[in-house]
């Protein structure tokens, strides 16, 4: 449950900029919620999918910004071929975007993973 603090703030922040939005589909799928927690957790496979939840719109408002963050941080940590996709993805979204934009995506891709190395020197502290 450490990393649900870290959850609840990148919700407030989404919540706050009006990126949460109603699901639109009728599939089954993780919550929003669920996959940040997971990816907190190190799933890769989840970073890779909120990065599409973000590029479509899919649950949440369409925010290019998140999504190249996503798909940035899911290529590092995705096996090779994986990694390669989240990158296309990235390369997708770059036409639709500002230099600002991709840079303000790198430095919450940077903030994340100094979360991320805390929590994680937490865990080992116990």
């Amino acid at each position: 449950m450490r990393g649900l603090p870290g959850a609840v703030i990148v919700l407030a922040a989404l919540s706050a900029a009006g990126c949460l939005g109603d699901s639109q589909s009728d599939t089954p799928r993780p919550s929003v919620e669920e996959l940040i927690e997971r990816a907190e957790g190190g799933d890769a496979q989840a970073l890779f999918e909120l990065g599409n939840r973000h590029a479509d719109g899919d649950g949440v408002a369409r925010d290019n910004v998140l999504a190249y963050m996503w798909f940035g941080l899911a290529a590092e940590r995705l096996t090779t071929e994986e990694g390669y996709e989240a990158r296309r993805m990235q390369l997708r979204l770059d036409p639709d975007m500002f230099r600002h934009q991709i840079t303000e995506a790198e430095r919450l891709a940077r903030i994340w993973k100094a979360r991320q190395a805390a929590r994680e020197r937490d865990v080992e502290r116990r």
